[in-house]
């Protein structure tokens, strides 16, 4: 897969776009959290929404995060608001509603393009502290675990646990697969390349729909699956 083009702001990452309704930016018409919740959001309160409201949810996350009074946010502010609430919330929700529901697969999309832009502002590893289970701070970095996510082209650092659930969602297939490491997607396409192939043409349906300057863009989607039709 080539590797997007780099960046040196969030402006650059997330220039303002026309909404679209079927994107994180749409409108909603009433709040599943006030404006303090939405400062400090944790898996477990999305949990509870019910999957429609889930990209509700993620749709104020992103405008708190990205409003003009909130200043030009960094990317700590992306990871720890929109990327940490919303993602690791998923292994649970897909849990209690199932591979097929379409508002979370949607929401899945809408997720892994917001960590496709929070990574080209860090050009680095994005680091869930939050998931290690102690104190969160840099002692504990020895007790993160890598996850290599080859659709966004990011490595993740979380916890033990964290990384469990996210391989768990992951071996259920279908576009839950983009969340599989490298050494996953490996041993997919040699055991089932022609189920790997049309999972990811299945998330470019989903991924086309998400309108962000900084996307997973369907040329790269095809380069991937011409990639492992290679091998």
């Amino acid at each position: 897969m080539s590797a997007m083009h780099e960046v040196t702001t969030l402006t650059e990452v997330f220039a303002p776009v026309v909404p679209a309704q079927t994107t994180v930016a749409r409108e909603t018409t009433s709040s599943p959290f006030t404006l303090a919740e939405y400062a400090t959001l944790v898996p477990a309160q999305v949990i509870q929404l019910e999957p429609e409201r889930v990209r509700d949810a993620l749709s104020e996350a992103y405008s708190a995060v990205f409003s003009a009074a909130s200043g030009r946010p960094n990317a700590n502010a992306i990871r720890d608001r929109l990327v940490y609430p919303f993602l690791f919330a998923l292994p649970e929700l897909v849990e209690r509603h199932g591979t097929e529901n379409e508002s979370l697969r949607k929401a899945l999309a809408e997720i892994l393009n917001i960590t496709v832009g929070c990574r080209l502002a860090t050009n680095g590893a994005l680091i869930f502290r939050q998931t290690y289970g102690l104190s969160g701070t840099e002692e504990d970095i020895d007790d993160a675990e890598p996850v290599n996510l080859v659709i966004p082209n990011v490595r993740l650092m979380v916890g033990k646990t964290a990384r469990a659930k996210l391989v768990e969602l992951a071996a259920r297939g279908g576009v839950w697969s983009m969340l599989s490491d490298t050494d996953a997607l490996d041993k997919l396409n040699a055991s089932d390349p022609v189920s790997l192939l049309n999972w990811i043409a299945e998330f470019r349906q989903y991924s086309s729909a998400v309108s962000f300057k900084v996307k997973l863009e369907g040329q790269q989607l095809k380069m991937l699956q011409a990639f492992f039709r290679s091998i």
